[in-house]
């Protein structure tokens, strides 16, 4: 079964090339034929350009066809100077495609086009979900026992059937984790499985690591229910308080690859949560709320409004490399401490009223003109001495020190 990535990837395509919804059940089935997940979007392109469905298109000249397959996503009349860039690329079903992908992918902050890119991720998620998805806190779950069982990313079907299952309360996690792998597919992936074996399986899967003999007689004692072993080894991980940095560093890979077998996205404008703690924003979801730490690990890219003097716990994206701060509030902005990274964080403060504890090293700060820094009142706190950081007008780095302010 393909990826819920490739599935969504592919809807995308659907929609802008045959300009209707499309189905789950025509996904799976392309799938099946052209192991789609194998495969690039231009080739994906040409595999639907090749359909019935695609009949459309005979006699109609290439900037018509891209014309209309911007139409179809885009929701309004084709930007004909954007048509034109893309044929001069020179192959047009790598066009196609990146009429679709473009918005499909889009990384930046406009809000016109992430209005847009919404109402594209809305017509997918209708298409590929019978029944609305339950919370993140379902999905991530369900998503935990696919990763440390077949060891996939998930699947739509699967993610809307087990998650909503575990939603409704007709199952517990445990018992569904043991109807999980009663199915033909764990089954197929765990074999004859037993004891040691079977906890080193899963291990392996959750932590990216065999375990060694102190954790191995820990799930040892759990005895024969397989169910119970994977609800451990998955919740032992995921709420671990205070592990050391080399548990911490799994911890987080983990909450990454959930993530993104969930697609979550890797850029997002977010604000401040009421209380503090993670940041608060509509991204992965059609409503605001308080990112998970699922959420949080996948992030590349951030705009933050820091709109109130609150704590934004942002110590979880690991692989942030793009911090833009906004608002004007002081709010106590905190990134990742972890060793194991090995860059840091290009941040552009128009805030300078915010305090920011920085990551791990090599951090670059850059503070706008915007930042109105005669009235500001912020803090900077970076930490290794081999961070940057840059005033306005300024093109050479000045040294910095833990506490600058």
């Amino acid at each position: 079964m393909t990826s819920l990535s490739t599935q969504k990837e592919v809807g995308a395509l659907i929609i802008g090339i045959y300009g209707r919804q499309p189905t789950l059940a025509e996904i799976n089935q392309l799938d099946s034929q052209y192991d789609l997940g194998s495969l690039p979007p231009a080739y994906i392109a040409t595999v639907l350009m090749s359909q019935p469905d695609a009949d459309w298109m005979n006699g109609q000249s290439d900037f018509d066809i891209l014309s209309t397959v911007y139409s179809s996503i885009y929701q309004q009349p084709a930007d004909a100077d954007y048509i034109n860039s893309l044929l001069e690329m020179g192959h047009f079903n790598a066009a196609v495609a990146s009429v679709v992908m473009d918005l499909f992918n889009y990384l930046g902050d406009d809000p016109a086009l992430l209005a847009q890119q919404q109402t594209l991720e809305q017509q997918i998620d209708d298409a590929l979900f019978p029944n609305d998805l339950p919370g993140s806190l379902y999905q991530e779950q369900v998503a935990a026992v696919f990763l440390a069982v077949p060891e996939r990313a998930i699947d739509a079907g699967s993610l809307d059937h087990w998650s909503n299952t575990l939603a409704s309360g007709e199952m517990n996690y445990h018992q569904l984790i043991g109807a999980l792998l009663a199915t033909p597919e764990f089954q197929q992936q765990i074999g004859d499985l037993q004891g040691d074996a079977f906890i080193q399986h899963i291990y392996q899967a959750v932590h990216g690591r065999a375990a060694n003999a102190e954790q191995l007689a820990v799930y040892r004692e759990l005895g024969d229910d397989q169910a119970l072993i994977v609800q451990r080894v998955v919740e032992d991980l995921r709420g671990a308080d205070s592990p050391d940095a080399v548990t911490q560093h799994e911890q987080w890979q983990f909450a990454r690859d959930i993530g993104n077998s969930l697609t979550y996205k890797s850029t997002a404008s977010l604000s401040t949560s009421e209380d503090g703690g993670n940041a608060y924003g509509t991204v992965n979801s059609h409503s605001g709320h308080s990112l998970s730490d699922a959420e949080t690990a996948v992030l590349y890219r951030v705009f933050l409004d820091a709109d109130a003097a609150v704590s934004v716990d942002l110590s979880y994206a690991y692989q942030l490399s793009s911090l833009t701060v906004n608002g004007s509030s002081a709010a106590n902005i905190t990134l990742h401490n972890n060793q194991y990274v090995n860059y840091g964080v290009d941040i552009i403060l128009n805030n300078a009223n915010v305090t920011l504890n920085g990551a791990y090293g090599d951090d670059t700060l850059q503070i706008s003109a915007l930042a109105q820094l005669n009235d500001a009142s912020g803090n900077f706190l970076l930490n290794n001495g081999n961070d940057r950081l840059l005033w306005p007008a300024t093109v050479m780095a000045a040294p910095t020190r833990s506490g600058l302010n």
